[in-house]
């Protein structure tokens, strides 16, 4: 009796085993990087990313959404926003999307008594977005959260008008656990 649940067992080891030995092996980061790929936009204005937890994160040039030290979304940045819809409506509408507004790390002048300094600049910039997403797009608001990164989190040197540019920006960062967006990735690997 017991030494035959023991070959029970073992023999379900060793069928669990070969099972395992017979999925193909996936490179989670370059089927991540291939779903990145397919919303890429091939001129320049809209940059996505994976990230290390697995979120896609959408780049838009603030030069391209807003103007100098405005926080209405320009006719481009409303066609720019309008590009991401099918992702956010389609496959992604179940998730969390956070809109984060980054700046440079230039004192505010013109601008300094509306809002006060550049991290007040990128929470107006990103509620911006949100209510352009709720209102124009018809995303569902309980979806949707913005943030301010104000110039804490830059992506190059504050010292150059190339570098300012690239990190005045507003990020719309679909939120996907880790385990839906590799078997998503996944899927589309195969």
């Amino acid at each position: 009796d017991y030494s035959q649940k023991y070959d029970e067992a073992i023999a379900a080891m060793e069928a669990a085993r070969k099972q395992a030995e017979a999925r193909p092996v996936i490179d989670e980061g370059a089927a991540l990087g291939e779903l990145a790929d397919r919303y890429r936009s091939s001129d320049g204005t809209r940059n996505v990313e994976i990230d290390e937890n697995g979120n896609i994160e959408i780049t838009l040039e603030s030069d391209v959404t807003f103007g100098s030290g405005k926080v209405d979304l320009t006719s481009k940045g409303k066609h720019s926003v309008r590009s991401i819809e099918s992702l956010l409506t389609g496959q992604y509408a179940d998730f969390k999307v956070r809109v984060e507004g980054h700046t440079d790390g230039e004192p505010l002048k013109k601008t300094r008594s509306l809002y006060e300094d550049n991290f007040g600049l990128g929470s107006r910039r990103a509620l911006s977005v949100v209510r352009f997403l709720e209102s124009e797009m018809g995303i569902d608001p309980t979806r949707l959260v913005s943030a301010s990164r104000g110039e804490h989190e830059p992506v190059a040197s504050n010292k150059t008008a190339e570098g300012r540019s690239k990190n005045r920006r507003v990020e719309i960062v679909v939120v996907i656990p880790r385990d839906e967006a590799v078997g998503m990735a996944s899927v589309q690997a195969k």
